[in-house]
């Protein structure tokens, strides 16, 4: 958005309502072509990184020590799902968040 200084300047500068909105028109097409092209070269970053691998966002918190223990406690029903999460300090949708994990990352 162009600011309302520069915009007043421009005013000034051209003395001319018309040729201010055209000069003014002309100044807001560069900018949304700007952020365009920002955005593609953003998106093309995104796409190459991803291509390479890298992952984004935060890692993984790691399981705790003996989640396993839990978590085969609460799949052969010793435990519910309020009690696992209890054992292991964590609120349920968290418990089960790792379940999840963990079934992906242990087939």
């Amino acid at each position: 958005m162009i600011a309302n200084e520069k915009i007043q300047e421009i005013k000034r500068i051209i003395n001319d309502e018309e040729k201010t909105n055209q000069v003014l028109a002309i100044l807001q097409e560069n900018e949304v072509i700007q952020k365009e092209f920002h955005a593609q070269q953003q998106a093309k970053g995104i796409a190459e990184a991803k291509a390479r691998g890298v992952k984004f966002g935060r890692p993984p918190r790691p399981f705790p020590k003996n989640f396993k223990n839990i978590y085969e406690g609460y799949q052969q029903g010793l435990l519910n799902l309020t009690q696992a999460a209890a054992c292991l300090n964590i609120n349920r949708v968290s418990f089960k968040r790792m379940a999840e994990r963990y079934q992906r990352e242990n087939p």
